[in-house]
Parts: structure tokens; C-alpha cells; sequence
């Protein structure tokens, strides 16, 4: 059985059938990810990014505080190393969340950010072509009330802007990191599709079961104002300390602290990964499919990807996987799928070349109403605005 959670397995390398992607970084030169360098932010990655360099140095063993603030700072100013992230499961707090591909069909107008941001649950919107031919986008909802999506998908409908679209009510997410091994001494990613494919259909074939930890049964668990306000600013600013979050929202560093421990022994908190740079022509891939049964191995094609991923999970059998590669890699990508879909009960493959925010995580976490501890998102409202702003 094999168990997949954060990490692709560290076998892909370089031969004649890879392509090579140059990662460029703001000074042209190249930063080396060694072994101590990954072993790093593998650290990091797991404990969050309020811990000081000493407390690092003391968990490594083998790098001086003054080393670690060394190499975070050189990959930082080469633009690879990104901001970090706190990843949290909103369904346990009431927060579902949807994603939904609109098909617009041939001779559809574009559609403007301004009629998106009329329902301030959405947050990520993109044009994708595929199956689909229009937007792909991301909203909020009050989880148990899917009536909220139904309404918002009509009223796109309605407007003669959309003529069909795909869901996938998004349960919970598996995200699993850019396998580091595969960057050469420099800022090169160089992998064997090849050896990606005959690897892949060996472990599928021997039919090992592929387990991603989702929780998608999960418990409802009580948050008040506070923890909301703790959440959104952490999910903000992962580094901000629990002291700098305390002046924020007038708490004190313990209080914070305290409040933090028990989100994250709640499942609340799920963890912290950190975002690198994209390339200069990533593409954000997307391919919904549906599996013959659960953990089927035929997921091993998905998870030996070396690319950065979130796998997202309806049920155990309905996923939707989102990938960042290159418009190269992804060449390489369709050759391989090409090959394997026939092991999946369906499937389909959307890209998104604009993948931005239309609202920010505080905006979102701002329409939790501290008195009631419900999500206040009254989906007339909003129709009504989407009408007024249509007809504009």
C-alpha cells in the first residue's frame, strides 16, 4: 500500500526524452538546492514560519542559526523562494467551497471581473479552455447550504453569459510539493517522461493502493470571532508571529498561541507549505476525473508528477487535480495522459493561462458574523446586485 501526502516519489531524471524548464531568478543567477538547503525548508514546511533561526538550527543538528538565516534570505532574494502558506480545512468551520468550470460556448462575450466580485465568495477566476470553453472559478459558501451554488449558477445561466458548467464541491485537498530532487545544480527542472510513464503503469499495474489523506467526513468544530480573525490573518501572512497577530486583533502573544494549538489539534490547521516562484510561462493545468474506485492506483500517474499540486476531493471517487507546469512541460503532460485515461471512468483537462483574486482572504473570512458564529452570505442579495451590475 502505498501512502501519498506531501512529497512525489524522487525518481524522474534527466535523459534524452526530458525537457528542461529555466527557472529565472531576479538576479540571473542561479541558486543550488543542496540536500541541507531542502532539508530546510522541508522543516519549515511542517512547523510554520513564526520559529526563530535558533529554534531551527536546534531541530537541523547540523546548520548554525547564523546559516539558516544565510540561505532563506539568498533564496529569497532570488526570487525562487516565495511567501509561506497555512493550509486549513474550512469545512470543519463551516466554510465550504466549490469550484466551477463555465462553459460560455462560441460567441459569448467576455465576462468582467466587476460581475464575478458582485458575489464576494468568489475569489479565484480564470479563462480556461478544454471540455469548457469560458471561466473557471472559485467560491466560498456556507457549507450544508449548496443551494448557495445552485443559485449562483443559475443566475449565470439566466443571464445568457453561460450555457453549461461542471462542480466539483471541494470536500477537502491533498497538496503535494514540487519534488526539489528534480532541480539540478541550478534553477533547471529536468525529468524522463518516459521513465515517468513506465514507472507509473508498473506501480498501477501491481495494484497498490494509492491513499491521499483526505478527510472528507469531517466534524464540525465550534470557532468564535477571534479564531476566525486568528485564521485570516495567518492564512494572510503564515510568518507573522502569534505576537504580531495579538496586536492585530487585541490579544495577547499567549492567547494567540493558545488558540493556534488547539486549531491545529482540531484539524483545523492542517499544515504549511511554501509557495516557490512560477515559472515565466506556468500554466495552471486542471483535470477532473473520476476514478473506477477508491485509491485506485491508477492515481500513481498523478502523484509521481514532479510538479507542484492540489489534488481536490468531492468524494472518494470524484477528484480534481491542479497542476503548475510549463507550457513545454505540458506537451509532455498530454503525451503521458494520452496514455493513461483510458483508466479512468472519466476525465477531462481544462487550462487557466489567468488565475487571479478577485477577493482576498480577509474579505472572505470577513463575512463571519462573530455574533451568531455563522457565515452571513445572503445569495439574493448578491443575484440583485449581479442584475444591477448587468445591466449597467
Amino acid at each position: 500500500m502505498v501512502k501519498a501526502k506531501k512529497s512525489s516519489r524522487e525518481f524522474l531524471r534527466g535523459g534524452r526524452s526530458s525537457f528542461t524548464t529555466r527557472i529565472k531568478v531576479k538576479d540571473e543567477k542561479q541558486v543550488k538546492l543542496d540536500r541541507k538547503t531542502m532539508h530546510l525548508l522541508h522543516i519549515l514546511k511542517r512547523v510554520g514560519g513564526n520559529i526563530s533561526a535558533e529554534r531551527l538550527s536546534e531541530i537541523l543538528n547540523d546548520m548554525p542559526a547564523r546559516t539558516i538565516r544565510y540561505r532563506l534570505a539568498k533564496l529569497r532574494k532570488s526570487g525562487l523562494l516565495g511567501t509561506l502558506f497555512m493550509q486549513t480545512h474550512e469545512v470543519k468551520f463551516g466554510l465550504g467551497d466549490a469550484i466551477i468550470i463555465m462553459d460560455q460556448g462560441s460567441k459569448k462575450r467576455p465576462i468582467p471581473d466587476s460581475l464575478f466580485s458582485a458575489f464576494p465568495t468568489i475569489y479565484f477566476v480564470s479563462p480556461t479552455f478544454g471540455k469548457y470553453s469560458g471561466y473557471l472559478v472559485y467560491t466560498s459558501y456556507p457549507f450544508g447550504d449548496f443551494s448557495y451554488i445552485e443559485k449562483m449558477i443559475a443566475t449565470f445561466i439566466e443571464s445568457g453569459l453561460v450555457e453549461d458548467y461542471y462542480v466539483l464541491n471541494n470536500i477537502d485537498i491533498v497538496s503535494i510539493e514540487a519534488n526539489l530532487s528534480q532541480l539540478d545544480g541550478g534553477n533547471d527542472w529536468k525529468w524522463d517522461w518516459e521513465e515517468w510513464l513506465i514507472i507509473s503503469k508498473e506501480q498501477a499495474e501491481s495494484q497498490e493502493k494509492i491513499i491521499l489523506d483526505f478527510d472528507l467526513n469531517p466534524e464540525h468544530e465550534s470557532c468564535d470571532g477571534k479564531d476566525i480573525e486568528i485564521l485570516s490573518h495567518a492564512k494572510e501572512n503564515a510568518e507573522l508571529t502569534h505576537k504580531e497577530i495579538g496586536e492585530l486583533i487585541g490579544l495577547t502573544e499567549q492567547q494567540v498561541g493558545k488558540r493556534m494549538r488547539a486549531l491545529l489539534d482540531l484539524g483545523i490547521i492542517k499544515g504549511y507549505r511554501w509557495l516557490f516562484r512560477e515559472l515565466e510561462d506556468t500554466l495552471y493545468i486542471f483535470c477532473a476525473f473520476e476514478l473506477y474506485e477508491p485509491n485506485d492506483p491508477v492515481l500513481a500517474y498523478f502523484v509521481n508528477l514532479p510538479f507542484p499540486k492540489e489534488i481536490h476531493a468531492e468524494t472518494q471517487l470524484k477528484h480534481l487535480i491542479r497542476m503548475k507546469m510549463s507550457s513545454l512541460d505540458f506537451i509532455g503532460f498530454l503525451h503521458g495522459y494520452s496514455r493513461f485515461r483510458h483508466l479512468l471512468k472519466e476525465s477531462f483537462i481544462q487550462t487557466a493561462h489567468d488565475l487571479h483574486y478577485v477577493a482576498e482572504v480577509q474579505e472572505i473570512f470577513g463575512l463571519f458574523d462573530p455574533e451568531t458564529c455563522e457565515w452571513n452570505m445572503p445569495i439574493e442579495k448578491y443575484i440583485e446586485d449581479f442584475k444591477h451590475r448587468l445591466d449597467a
